[in-house]
């Protein structure tokens, strides 16, 4: 078993690195990543009314500039076996935290005795100075849950919190997410430096939470359409070559059924799908890089034949790629 951390031991910890020491790494992420936000909670000041951090601001995604630093970042796999638990009640929590939940249930009391119930899969937000007593419920198997500790500050010391009080960000973590939240704790755990690379991964894995969500919201009440960690898949992976059976698997469905419900919930085929996604991105690169040759955009996207890209982006957009540049170049 392995005790969380704020029961008085630490499970990792990052040897000779500081907060600070860490800027430049969330510096560099910081320019691709956070102008890509989009809110999640309202900006406000909390109390610790639910044992929170007395005055801690909630910070709004797209709220985030260079200044604000995800720091102390560290993964672990928990092995609480069925009906084990730990109080954080009078002793609240040191970091804020995701949980990736991994036994069938995790019940949570609050200080106030307020009741919660999370279901595996689901994937938990959790503030820093938070007080709750977890217990893990149904079978654990080898790992129950996944948690990923880290810290909020601003250069100046502040403190910033996501929520004030715990949180289910998704009921289902789709799978790419899920290997990166795996991935980012067995590099915590297995590295002798791993800061650098841990803080990486974690802002990775962010992102990856952030365009999962705009999918959901975009989707309306996506997580009920058992394609959706196809899609983001295939939104994110746009050269790769995956076959159909390959989502499918990711799905949970036999391939009939994946390409049944793939088409309700799109419109389009899977192979057709793959086409739509990377003629967008290429209206992208053809309005955005004028310095991209147009056979360049071609081979990036996975085209390798220049008159079947001209046809499917024609198809798709009403004018040619070459067309659609100009028109993009003009209008700038």
């Amino acid at each position: 078993m392995v005790l969380p951390r704020g029961s008085g031991r630490h499970f990792f910890v990052i040897s000779g690195v500081r907060s600070k020491d860490i800027v430049a790494t969330a510096a560099l992420h910081s320019n691709v990543f956070f102008g890509r936000m989009v809110v999640f909670f309202n900006k406000a000041c909390y109390n610790g009314r639910k044992g929170g951090i007395a005055m801690a601001e909630l910070l709004s995604l797209d709220a985030i500039e260079p200044k604000h630093l995800f720091c102390d970042i560290y993964g672990l796999p928990q092995r609480w076996q069925k009906g084990e638990s730990w109080s954080f009640i009078g002793s609240p929590r040191r970091d804020h935290g995701f949980a990736y939940i991994l036994c069938d249930e995790v019940y949570i009391r609050l200080a106030d005795d307020a009741e919660r119930h999370f279901r595996r899969g689901s994937l938990l937000y959790i503030p820093k100075g938070y007080e709750y007593y977890i217990e893990f419920r149904g079978t654990t198997g080898n790992v129950s849950d996944i948690l990923v500790n880290f810290d909020i500050r601003d250069i100046s010391g502040g403190e910033y919190a996501l929520a004030d009080e715990v949180t289910c960000l998704l009921r289902t973590v789709p799978p790419q997410l899920a290997n990166d939240i795996e991935k980012l704790a067995e590099a915590s755990t297995n590295l002798k430096h791993p800061a650098l690379r841990v803080t990486r991964m974690f802002y990775a894995m962010l992102e990856s939470l952030l365009a999962y969500t705009m999918l959901l919201r975009a989707d309306g009440d996506a997580e009920a359409d058992p394609t959706a960690p196809a899609r983001f898949y295939i939104d994110h992976h746009i050269g790769d070559k995956i076959a159909v059976a390959e989502l499918a698997k990711m799905c949970l469905l036999s391939e009939s059924a994946f390409r049944r419900a793939f088409h309700a919930a799109t419109g389009m085929s899977p192979a057709q799908y793959k086409v739509h996604v990377k003629i967008r991105k290429a209206q992208d690169l053809l309005a955005g890089t004028p310095e991209v040759s147009i056979a360049e955009i071609a081979d990036i996207l996975g085209f390798y034949d220049m008159s079947y890209f001209y046809k499917s982006f024609t198809a798709q957009v009403g004018k040619t790629p070459g067309q659609y540049r100009e028109e993009a170049q003009a209008a700038r």
